[in-house]
């Protein structure tokens, strides 16, 4: 099942990685620089997010009988 969803997670797992560079860059520059990386970490935040959000709509869920309904 890994395999199935291996580019969903490769994508995320890039997101991630940037956003934690964008945000230790904000953190360590002054100036211009941090608050330009900031708001690219927030940008980015908010696209983890919503891609996150889209792939557990998405994703289809595992139906399972009733244990009182035989069939």
């Amino acid at each position: 099942m890994a395999k199935r969803y291996f580019s969903v997670f490769k994508k995320h797992i890039f997101l991630l990685v940037i956003l934690i560079i964008l945000i230790v860059v904000s953190s360590v520059t002054p100036g211009l620089v941090s608050t330009i990386t900031s708001i690219a970490a927030g940008l980015v935040m908010i696209i983890l997010g919503l891609a996150l959000t889209m792939w557990i709509i998405k994703t289809p869920a595992k139906r399972t009988n009733d244990e009182g309904i035989s069939n």
